[in-house]
Parts: C-alpha cells; sequence; structure tokens
C-alpha cells in the first residue's frame, strides 16, 4: 500500500545520504542536536537480547505502571487524582529505573457496586500517542479529511457509566477505507464517577493491523487480557476532547489516559523517522543499516522522558492539530 504524503517518511538511502555520524551512547542529546542535513547511525541494538525480535518486546516488554488495580468501597476511591497526576508520577519515578519500556500500563477501577465495563488492563506506547497525534493533526491540516464523531447515545447513562461514540478515522494509506468503531467509557460529566469511568476507556468494533499483530500470541498465556491503544484510537479520543472543548467541557482532556506530546517531543520523534538509522548485524545489506522500528523509536522516546520530564515531554498546552508534521529529507512526491 502506498503511503498518503502527510506520512510519508525517507528511506534509508535518503538518510544516508546525509552527513551521518556514529554512535553508541548519550543517543537522545545526540538525536536532540541534529541540524538540518545530519544524520545519526546508532551502532549498537536497542531492544534488550530477552526479546526475540522488536514486535515480541513490544508485545511482552516491561511497561510502565501508572497504578495497580484497586478493588475498594467509593470512600477510599481516588476521587482527586486523575489520570495526568498518576503519569506525572509514573514518569517522575523513571529517574530512579530507567530502562527500556514498550509503554505504560493501567487497570480499570472496580469499585462496588459498580464494575468496569472491560476489565482487561490498558497499554498505550509513546509511538502509538505520537502517530495519533500525527493523525489528528491531519485532519485539522488536509482538505476533505476529517474524523467523523456521532452524537453519543443513552444520554441517561452517561454521567454514570460515559458515553459511547461511533467514529470514523481515516487510514494513512492511499486508496483505504476509514476505520470505523466507537470509543466506549469516555467521561463527560464533572462528577465523582468520572475518575471510574476514564480508567476504563476503551474502542469497540477495531482492527487495524496493529490491532490484529498485537493480538497475536508468542506463547499460550497472556494478552487475552490487554487492551493495547492504537494511533486510531488515539486519533478518534483527541476529536472527541476537541470538540467537547468547543462546548466548553473539559472533562475529557482532564481525564484523558492518553500521553500528549509537546512541540519538542513531536520534533524529536521525527528526527527518528527522517535522520536517524541504526546498525543491525541480523540483515544482509552490506551496510547493515536499517529506519528505527516502533520498538526502538518506543525506547529512545521513553529514554527522551528519563532526560527531561514529564511536562517538558508530555504535557501538550499547544492545539496538536495544528503541530508541524513536515519531515526531512522527505521528497514531496
Amino acid at each position: 500500500m502506498v503511503v498518503k504524503r502527510f506520512f510519508r517518511e525517507p528511506t534509508k538511502a535518503q538518510i544516508k545520504a546525509l552527513d551521518c555520524s556514529e554512535a553508541k551512547k548519550d543517543l537522545v542529546d545526540r538525536i536532540l542536536a541534529l541540524d538540518e542535513g545530519q544524520g545519526l547511525i546508532i551502532a549498537r541494538t536497542l531492544v534488550p537480547p530477552a526479546y526475540r525480535n522488536s514486535w515480541h518486546f513490544l508485545r511482552h516488554g516491561d511497561r510502565v505502571p501508572l497504578r495497580g488495580s484497586i478493588d475498594v468501597d467509593p470512600e477510599r476511591a481516588p476521587r482527586e487524582a486523575t489520570p495526568v497526576d498518576y503519569r506525572i508520577r509514573a514518569f517522575h519515578a523513571l529517574k530512579e529505573r530507567m530502562g527500556a519500556y514498550s509503554g505504560y500500563e493501567y487497570h480499570p477501577i472496580d469499585i462496588r457496586p459498580h464494575a468496569p465495563v472491560d476489565a482487561r488492563i490498558r497499554r498505550i506506547s509513546l509511538v502509538e500517542c505520537l502517530e495519533g497525534a500525527r493523525i489528528f493533526a491531519y485532519t485539522h491540516q488536509v482538505p476533505m479529511a476529517s474524523i467523523d464523531v456521532e452524537q453519543y447515545t443513552n444520554a441517561g447513562a452517561v454521567a454514570k457509566d460515559g458515553a459511547t461514540f461511533p467514529v470514523k478515522v481515516p487510514s494513512r494509506q492511499k486508496g483505504s477505507r476509514r476505520y470505523s468503531f466507537s470509543m466506549v467509557s469516555v467521561p463527560l460529566a464533572n462528577n465523582s464517577h468520572k475518575f471510574r469511568i476514564s480508567w476504563g476507556s476503551l474502542s469497540r468494533g477495531h482492527n487495524c493491523k496493529r490491532s490484529q499483530y498485537m493480538g497475536l500470541r508468542y506463547s499460550a498465556k497472556e494478552d487475552s487480557e490487554v487492551f493495547n491503544w492504537c494511533a486510531h484510537e488515539v486519533s478518534a479520543y483527541l476529536q472527541i476532547m476537541a470538540l467537547q472543548r468547543k462546548n466548553d467541557n473539559r472533562i475529557p482532556l482532564q481525564m484523558s489516559q492518553i500521553a500528549l506530546p509537546t512541540p519538542a517531543t513531536k520534533d524529536f520523534y521525527k528526527r527518528l523517522c527522517d535522520s536517524v538509522l541504526l546498525q543491525d548485524p541480523s540483515i544482509e545489506s552490506r551496510d547493515r543499516l536499517r529506519v528505527l522500528n516502533k520498538a526502538e523509536q518506543e525506547i529512545l522516546l521513553w529514554g527522551l522522558v528519563y532526560k527531561k520530564d514529564h511536562h517538558t515531554s508530555f504535557f501538550a498546552k499547544d492545539h496538536l492539530g495544528k503541530y508541524d508534521w513536515a519531515l526531512r529529507h522527505t521528497p514531496t512526491e
């Protein structure tokens, strides 16, 4: 499939043609320092050797936990701490235990007598947060592109159980159909239920290639109990947030489980896509070079969080729809 121009990235040959230097350490700083026309070759592997390949790491690698499962009565429920409060705490804790992470995860809240709609663990990778922001920007910058959100139904249950929004999200490939699915358990009302509702947010009916691959088993255990957010779901939630803010409703933003990349983080991710190669001894080409895969991008994004902090990296105050996603060294045609 041909990728739409907005999402097109340079090839290995185009990056290799830059003024490239090699590095094995201080990778985040080296990437942050790249100027126009410069490239970086990472001369070591990034995915830990305990994993068979990048997808094995993305599915089974260590995650940053936001909080454990909660099974308590309403009086002990977390009624003041928002998801961003937990992210700040978890991201700050990386200063003491930095490693290679495949994303962050959290559990729905089980507060008697209410139960979560879906008790699966939720996992989100930073790459999918960035890619979701890129799809969101695409629909705000390219004529005729859009994320369509239908009005939620069953308004009487929204205050207690959250809203369900049928959505349609564009594909990043030319000629592909839009993805139709529903975002479920979206908090809208400013009440005590919003905390429980927000920890249960997910989608229903979505089946993109990443969702299919992340659902495959490498062993007989795990992952039937996991919901992995993908970029399409992230972009759909961002659009719901934006539409609700037009109605002066900030609850979906306040209670969002999505880490919102700052412009600086967006630019760092762009460099991962357009200016960095990796030496891979397992490939057969003479130079052993290739572009970064999603697992390696994820590891480097967590390295950025470690070097900076939550607010510098994933506490956006700018409109994500206005972000400049133009990459370096990418042909216009």
